[in-house]
């Protein structure tokens, strides 16, 4: 019995370590098996990390490119020749909105079968399109900063890789180019008789005297304001709007005076906010009404100038009767805050001039009746909380003040 427990005893002392050699070797792998792992444990890293191994992205050239600042600017001397753009310039910032993936029916860029009927009307008719717009296509492509230069040469890059051959514009020269041209023609002309001179100058007044009325009336701050909005309507004829040009549709507004015309324009008419939801001043949106309609008739225009020019001799009645009558109105004016109209036709014609989620139209007095009973700061009070559909200030960041005068304005219009 006791020699079976010594035996146990011996048998559990022992380890795995029974010589020297075996503890020298466990010790030497004790060492190297940690840093074997380590060395592995970091190769594998080191090789997961590298993403772009065996292409160009980790050179110095791809990383700058991925850092550089997002835009970038030059300095150019205003009074500089202009610098054209080619025409693949332009279709890359303009005309591939539409004519890349063929949107509202615009031609695709190399589709030769969609661009052969446009290429069959000839090349003046072409550019005559884009220049000045075409169905669903505003002119320019709806980018009025563009040149006609410009505009031509787009058109010529698409034809022609649509199957068209025309030859590629040549650059207009410059401003001082053609006055250095112009000026040994008028030196030439000169040493004519100075009879030749009299006879002209003579038969000139009367000839010239009607077109310079014309001439005069047509502002070019009217063609400006028409490029930059009211083309949006009036060249594709959205929401009934009359297209521009189109004397048939213009002969109903034409009728009714131009003066009206642009009455209308400046505090809306059907579907048309006021002043066309741009910020224009009132000189700028006669301009433009007389922009448009010297494209359609200018003899309207030269009308509305004669009757413009009318001594002021022929009105001492009406002046005389004025001042009785315009006392009472001097009074309902004074009462309305400008910042009234000013937040109006800036924020709430979005809905009102258009009567939006059933917001009362703007002068409607059958729909303001109910509002106005409930009282002027009533309707203040729910402008700035916000009601319905409508959201509180109308969406915008007026102040208490701005909003009441703008209540007041419209309560106004509709009594």
């Amino acid at each position: 019995m006791n020699n079976t427990e010594e035996h146990v005893e011996e048998t559990q002392s022992e380890g795995l370590i029974k010589t020297p050699k075996q503890l020298i070797v466990t010790v030497i792998l004790a060492f190297i098996i940690p840093i074997a792992v380590i060395i592995l444990l970091t190769h594998l890293v080191a090789s997961t990390s590298r993403g772009g191994a065996g292409s160009d992205s980790l050179s110095e050239e791809a990383i700058a490119n991925r850092i550089k600042p997002v835009a970038d600017f030059s300095l150019v001397d205003a009074n500089a020749p202009k610098e054209f753009k080619t025409g693949q310039q332009v279709f890359e910032s303009t005309c591939t909105a539409c004519h890349t993936a063929g949107v509202a029916g615009a031609p695709k860029l190399g589709d030769k079968e969609a661009w052969a009927p446009f290429i069959k009307k000839g090349y003046e008719d072409l550019i005559h399109a884009a220049i000045h717009g075409i169905g669903a296509m505003p002119p320019k492509g709806g980018n009025p900063s563009l040149d006609d230069f410009e505009v031509e040469r787009a058109v010529v890059y698409m034809v022609n890789k649509s199957g068209a051959s025309f030859d590629e514009p040549k650059e207009p020269a410059a401003a001082g180019d053609k006055a250095e041209e112009k000026a040994p023609a008028a030196a030439a002309a000169a040493p004519a008789p100075a009879a030749q001179k009299t006879e002209a100058k003579a038969a000139a007044p009367a000839a010239a005297a009607a077109p310079a009325k014309e001439t005069a009336a047509v502002d070019p701050a009217g063609e400006k304001l028409y490029k930059s909005v009211c083309f949006a309507c009036h060249d594709t004829g959205v929401a009934g709007a009359p297209k521009f040009g189109d004397k048939d549709a213009w002969s109903k507004f034409l009728d009714t005076g131009v003066d009206t015309m642009v009455a209308n324009a400046i505090k809306g008419v059907g579907a048309m906010p006021p002043r066309g939801g741009s910020q224009a001043t009132d000189a700028e949106m006669t301009a433009a009404v007389h922009y448009i309609v010297h494209a359609v008739d200018p003899s309207k225009l030269a009308a509305a100038a004669a009757r413009a020019e009318k001594p002021a001799a022929e009105k001492p009645e009406a002046k005389a009767e004025a001042p009785a009558a315009a006392a009472a109105p001097a009074k309902e004016t004074a009462a309305v805050d400008p910042a009234g109209e000013k937040l109006y036709k800036s924020v709430c014609f979005a809905c009102h001039d258009t009567g939006v989620a059933g917001a009362p139209k703007f002068g409607d007095k059958a729909v303001w009746a109910k509002y106005i009973e409930t009282g002027v700061d009533t309707m203040v009070a729910k402008a700035i909380s916000g009601v319905g559909a409508m959201p509180p200030r109308g969406g915008s960041q007026a102040t208490d003040e701005q909003m009441s005068a703008a209540v007041h304005y419209m309560a106004q219009a509709a009594q």
